[in-house]
């Protein structure tokens, strides 16, 4: 299953973002510490707090140790002066408003089904599914080919 982890000040049920995000078919969980983004598929950073920009910017630079990770970042408030700023640091969207919640929602659900995909792609077929004993073929190129006795 793959992991969401949600960076914010209130981690509560009442929370709108925490229930968009639950919706979504992943584990949510929420990040403390920046040790934690090794874990992560997706990182959700809500901007708040007394210096949210200071504090999101020191997030985004920690997240390169995960370059495979997506990152959005949501704030109730407008940030279009520093939307370049996130833009360039690696943010993969920036949502600035409560209407816009349900993009972000549809936006996880998009990469979430597109990494899943991916990651199916990538894994090595089992044996089994490479040699079928029963009338000594084997899969190979995606092509069955006939086995010789020697």
């Amino acid at each position: 299953m793959l992991k969401l982890g949600i960076l914010t000040d209130q981690y509560t049920s009442n929370n709108e973002l925490i229930n968009i995000l639950q919706s979504s078919d992943c584990e949510l969980l929420q990040i403390k510490e920046q040790s934690q983004l090794t874990l992560l598929d997706i990182l959700v950073i809500e901007m708040n707090g007394k210096n949210p920009l200071v504090e999101t910017i020191d997030w985004l630079i920690a997240s390169n140790t995960n370059p495979s990770m997506f990152v959005w970042i949501y704030s109730n408030t407008s940030i279009e002066n520093e939307k370049k700023i996130l833009f360039e640091l690696g943010a993969n969207d920036v949502i600035t408003s409560f209407d816009d919640l349900n993009k972000l929602s549809y936006a996880i659900k998009n990469t979430f089904s597109r990494v899943q995909n991916r990651v199916s792609d990538t894994l090595p077929k089992t044996k089994n599914s490479l040699l079928n004993e029963q009338n000594q073929t084997v899969l190979v190129n995606d092509k069955e080919k006939q086995l010789n006795k020697v």
